[in-house]
């Protein structure tokens, strides 16, 4: 009888000291366990919870026990208080206000967070350019890629084509859907009657789209002016690359309305090599032929200059 009552007294004291000394930890609001809890002590010691939130706090010194998980807030226990189940509450993280805007008006250059390159009326008037890729050009600040005299393709950080857009007052005139490579698109633009242009580096598909990846040429054309009625001719002619321009520009305006247009015509010579090679490529640089549509068919046409 007495062997019976010690094993009894052994089962129950080793029944007691196992409910109190395994606790388990739960998420407050899910009640699921939550495993890596750090459990620690006044001197030190410290004990995480597994998988499944349970953990052992038998060799904890008495006192006051930390419980402290990332994304939970802090609980202080006293070892002699805790419980089987003890309950962590998610932490509430709380940022600074964070404002995104973009938007498409007119802004003050050092108010917006961007590098942006103007070119004024008075730079276009000064440099006189003979095509808007040279418009940009001759600012020193976007490279421009030619193939042919009248030609160009701007390079805005090492993006071109379908990855630059270009803006005229607003409206875009290419897209993503354009193949890439070095396109001629900008000599859409008439560089004679641009007010004056805009280039912002680096990326603008917050405000423009995916397409203005490298960057974003905004061109702005002349105004209509009211109560006025004018003209200007302009004509041009440049030996370097037997250039010939021609440019009318007329406003007609009242006073509620007013109008204002331009024309322009271009023509450029072909590109040239020099006439002077040495005995080891003669032929370097040269053509003897080229391809020309004739008849309604492309046609092999021997060049009467090979150096053209």
């Amino acid at each position: 009888m007495i062997r019976i009552y010690c094993t009894s007294a052994i089962f129950l004291l080793f029944f007691a000291c196992a409910q109190a000394q395994t606790i388990r930890v739960l998420d407050k609001q899910t009640q699921l366990p939550v495993g890596d809890v750090v459990i620690l002590d006044e001197i030190g010691y410290h004990t995480l919870t597994n998988t499944n939130g349970q953990a052992n706090i038998t060799e904890l010194a008495d006192g006051l026990l930390t419980f402290r998980h990332l994304g939970y807030e802090t609980l202080l226990i006293p070892k002699g208080e805790v419980s089987e189940v003890v309950e962590l509450s998610q932490a509430t993280v709380t940022f600074d206000e964070v404002v995104i805007s973009a938007n498409k008006w007119e802004q003050d250059l050092t108010e917006i967070p961007v590098s942006v390159m103007k070119v004024s009326r008075e730079d276009i008037a000064f440099n006189n350019p003979q095509t808007a890729a040279d418009l940009l050009g001759q600012s020193g600040e976007v490279f421009i890629q030619k193939s042919q005299l009248g030609g160009g393709s701007p390079m805005i950080r090492g993006f071109a084509a379908n990855s630059v857009l270009i803006s005229i007052d607003g409206v875009r005139m290419n897209n993503a859907i354009y193949r890439s490579g070095n396109l001629q698109n900008v000599l859409a633009v008439d560089g004679l009657t641009t007010e004056n242009a805009e280039v912002v580096f680096g990326p603008g598909s917050v405000i423009y789209g995916s397409d203005a990846l490298g960057g974003v040429m905004d061109f702005h054309t002349i105004e209509a002016q009211y109560d006025n009625i004018s003209g200007e001719a302009f004509g041009r002619f440049s030996s370097a690359d037997m250039e010939k321009t021609g440019h009318v520009k007329f406003n007609v305006g009242n006073t509620h309305i007013g109008f204002s247009g331009a024309f322009t015509y271009s023509d450029f010579d072909d590109l040239v090599t020099g006439s002077k090679r040495t005995s080891k490529f003669p032929d370097f640089g040269t053509r003897p032929e080229y391809v020309d549509f004739v008849n309604g068919v492309d046609s092999v046409v021997q060049n009467s200059n090979i150096n053209k």
